[in-house]
């Protein structure tokens, strides 16, 4: 497209002025260079040497199928895509797509528009891009690269005990009184249907996929439970829950507990079911934060597209929710159908936040 191009032509000559240089590696062979562009000039966190070490050799080194495109002036680095790649089913087969994160430039080089330059790279590759939220500058310029806005997704925070409620209201004064911690009543409600924590050696469920009536629904990579189940421990804990009916799998859910502003948060990353309904969402939604409340989460977070999965977290009253910007872009300008089951599970959503 027109606009593309200039960019291109304006951005690409300057940035071949200064004597930048562009390189495309699989993660694991530049973590050192994503820790140096990082950690030394854009995260601030508070960690030492060794924590900062396991977290970077976790994140960009242990699970195989990522890569990061960036950006060096004179060997240093100052820009960076990371990627990570997934099997999705799309329009009824099973193809792969990148999901772009970590996108950032230093500021004193973004007049050169090296993160402009580094996303045409991976929308320059033959797999489907997805992204979903994102600054909304950079979700200004994928508008502008014609990405398609195709989705509609929420984000939900529900609150499972009257502690957030307490800390919710406090915060508003200014100040944090740690009140009593009682769940919220759905939580009484214990429903029905028999879960297991997924075991070491155990395989995850082999769902019929068909069935789901998506256009759109990422699948479970084993190898990527595994990984986040390996998770240096201050990310917290991630755990996946395989529930059962009648002898029979019957859902799946893939979260992580994690402290954040002086409360424990859930972060639902996945939950899936074979068959899906309002019904057996809301079991297994419910069952997942009863057993998050009973680790000693006071917030759950989640995201969803699918209507049966939003139908289900309306019985959770009260629950807040905004939308959730989504972004498809093919080179080709083919598009999924709407029918999208789009969750956390996605590029770094699942990890974050990183811990301070």
């Amino acid at each position: 497209m027109a606009f593309e191009s200039g960019l291109r032509n304006m951005y690409g000559s300057s940035a071949q002025a200064a004597g930048i240089e562009f390189r495309k590696e699989a993660s694991a062979h530049v973590v050192s260079d994503i820790k140096q562009l990082l950690m030394a000039n854009l995260w601030r966190r508070n960690w030492n040497e060794e924590t900062a070490h396991r977290i970077f050799e976790w994140r960009f080194s242990d699970l195989d199928r990522q890569e990061t495109v960036l950006a060096y002036d004179h060997g240093r680095p100052v820009a960076m895509v990371a990627c990570s790649q997934r099997c999705w089913i799309v329009n009824g087969k099973i193809i792969r797509i990148r999901e772009p994160s970590d996108w950032l430039c230093l500021p004193e080089f973004r007049h050169l528009g090296l993160g402009v330059m580094l996303m045409q790279r991976l929308m320059n590759e033959p797999e489907p891009l997805l992204a979903i939220g994102g600054a909304e500058q950079a979700q200004t310029v994928l508008r502008a690269f014609g990405w398609r806005q195709r989705f509609e997704a929420r984000s939900y925070l529900l609150p499972l005990s009257s502690r957030f409620l307490t800390c919710r209201a406090a915060s508003r004064l200014g100040r944090f009184v740690k009140g009593p911690r009682w769940p919220h009543p759905q939580l009484w409600q214990r429903r029905k249907v028999s879960w297991h924590h997924l075991a070491a050696s155990e395989r995850i469920p082999n769902f019929p996929i068909d069935a789901a009536g998506y256009d759109i629904m990422p699948l479970i990579d084993e190898r990527e439970i595994r990984w986040m189940q390996a998770a240096p421990k201050e990310m917290g804990t991630f755990f996946c829950l395989v529930f059962s009916a009648n002898s029979e799998p019957a859902g799946l859910a893939i979260g992580r507990l994690f402290p954040y502003e002086r409360l424990r948060y859930v972060r639902l990353i996945h939950v899936q079911i074979p068959f899906p309904s309002v019904a057996m969402y809301r079991r297994v939604v419910s069952e997942s934060i009863r057993y998050a409340y009973d680790e000693g989460a006071d917030v759950a977070q989640l995201r969803a597209s699918c209507p049966l999965l939003q139908e289900a977290l309306r019985n959770f009253w009260p629950n807040w929710s905004v939308p959730a910007a989504t972004y498809w872009w093919e080179k080709n300008g083919a598009v999924p159908g709407t029918r999208s089951h789009l969750t956390f599970l996605r590029g770094d959503d699942g990890v974050l936040p990183y811990p301070t």
